[in-house]
């Protein structure tokens, strides 16, 4: 499976769905975060995403990657990027990823991940 060093951003992973995410890349990137949530202990995670058209699609394959690692996936819809952040404080869960274009150009999407209630980035999404 061919990634695209590029979308592992400061903040996030993004690019463009049509060349970026393929639903194997999607779920490999599910399937680390999982991992990375269970090896620390975690139970579960909050999954939303914002109105872009991919985001369903992208929600599902995301889930298939970290239900595969036997981690939970508590899916709260449709919401904004803050409202994921809350969930992890609301619901006590381990992790959230929130799949979000924010600013870019429709053809792109993204996701935004956090752990032990503080954003993942850096070198710990570059790495």
């Amino acid at each position: 499976m061919d990634i695209n060093k590029y979308i592992f951003r400061e903040y996030d992973v993004r690019g463009k769905v049509e060349d970026d995410f393929p639903p194997e890349v999607v779920e490999a990137l599910g399937k680390a975060f999982g991992t990375l949530i269970k090896r620390n202990g975690g139970q579960e995670i909050a999954l939303s995403g914002d109105v872009r058209l991919t985001t369903p699609d992208l929600i599902e394959q995301f889930k298939l990657g970290v239900l595969s690692t036997g981690t939970d996936v508590i899916k709260i819809g449709i919401l904004p990027t803050p409202a994921n952040y809350y969930s992890m404080f609301k619901l006590n869960v381990a992790g959230a990823v929130q799949i979000t274009g924010s600013h870019n150009p429709p053809e792109f999407n993204g996701f935004k991940m956090s752990r032990n209630k503080k954003p993942v980035f850096g070198d710990e999404i570059q790495n």
